[in-house]
């Protein structure tokens, strides 16, 4: 079963902060825009693809310390799970469900063609210590609904 994991250094932005909205002369929205915090998500896990690829397919003494996950060069094909590990250093109240669209949308064209495929996506909260361990895991894989836990019982 074709599995990835991967990590960035960075957070995504919540659902409620990842568009902003011009407001006409009318007083409604007449256009919409990625917020500076989606498009810094979306640039870091883009640079974090390639450096893998770069590390996996040239790997040397001094970018080999950890052997670096093995991005696919076509999308998966049929359903796929997600997981997610959204890393925070601070205290801050979240609804770790509203953490989760950038990231979906950042696997579209890389790990699946669309994200229609995922049929099982597990999203999960987690404090740090410090402000260098925050980030995001990712992981990808190939969905076997037979050996999923959550249908046998």
């Amino acid at each position: 079963m074709q599995t990835t994991s991967f990590f960035i250094k960075y957070c995504p932005p919540s659902v409620n902060h990842h568009r902003g909205y011009k407001v006409g002369k009318s007083g409604k929205a007449v256009h919409s825009f990625p917020m500076k915090s989606t498009t810094t998500f979306k640039n870091a896990f883009t640079q974090a693809i390639q450096e893998y690829k770069d590390r996996y397919n040239n790997p040397t003494p001094m970018n080999f310390k950890e052997k670096p996950p093995k991005i696919p060069e076509t999308p998966y094909k049929g359903r796929v799970k997600v997981t997610l590990v959204f890393m925070f250093s601070d205290n801050k109240e979240r609804d770790v469900d509203n953490y989760a669209k950038v990231p979906i949308d950042c696997l579209k064209g890389v790990f699946i063609a669309d994200d229609r495929q995922i049929a099982k996506l597990v999203l999960v909260k987690r404090k740090v210590l410090f402000k260098d361990m925050a980030g995001t895991k990712f992981r990808i894989e190939e969905y076997n609904e037979s050996e999923d836990d959550d249908n046998n019982n």
